[in-house]
């Protein structure tokens, strides 16, 4: 069965919540970004590890070490939803190819599954 051409009014309303998740995701990369810049920074001096006479920036230095890779695969996330949009696959489920609902997607905007699948566990 094929799926009927989407009218001019469609067209327009996919093109508009595109342009939404995109400006959506593009604003969440920008701030990921600026925190591992940020973090780079801190972690660009490292405590001293002497035996007895431990730094206590090491503590920060490590919390800083965690949040860098936290930050970085967020990144990673949010960049392969970006790649998913821009083919065109942002709204579908990787599960069962169903369309994401877009409430869905505006609280969990690296989402690949629908509600129902991951209610489902799948």
């Amino acid at each position: 069965m094929m799926a009927h051409p989407r009218t001019e009014k469609e067209k327009v309303a996919v093109s508009e919540r595109e342009a939404k998740y995109r400006q959506r995701l593009q604003k969440e990369i920008d701030e990921v970004q600026r925190g591992l810049a940020e973090v780079e920074e801190r972690l660009a001096e490292k405590g001293d590890y002497s035996l007895g006479e431990g730094d206590p920036a090491i503590y920060l230095w490590e919390m800083n070490l965690a949040r860098r890779e936290r930050l970085r695969a967020r990144l990673e996330e949010l960049q392969a939803a970006m790649a998913r949009l821009d083919r065109g696959t942002y709204e579908q489920c990787s599960v069962c190819g169903g369309r994401i609902e877009e409430d869905r997607l505006e609280l969990l905007p690296t989402t690949r599954t629908c509600s129902e699948c991951a209610r489902k566990g799948r």
